[in-house]
């Protein structure tokens, strides 16, 4: 999605197609392509469209004011990563 939103016609998605055929064969392949189909129009649908066209630049969000998460590796002079 997010390569659609910034304007791409298109997107590659050889690998699970891939890894589909090795582990089902032409059928593995289809499916794998299915579920990718399916993910693709739950997330237009969650972005509240109900077309690929729909999806631009407007869907995206800005890094502004990004904060990380707080968890218990962190203390008030170090995090560590």
């Amino acid at each position: 999605m997010k390569a659609r939103a910034l304007g791409a016609d298109g997107v590659l998605i050889g690998r699970a197609a891939l890894y589909g055929l090795a582990s089902g064969g032409e059928a593995g392949a289809s499916r794998a392509i299915e579920i990718l189909f399916e993910e693709a129009r739950r997330c237009v649908g969650l972005l509240g469209d109900n077309a690929l066209a729909g999806i631009g630049a407007h869907v995206l969000r800005s890094g502004f004011g990004f904060a990380p998460m707080a968890g218990p590796w962190e203390t008030a002079d170090v995090m560590f990563i």
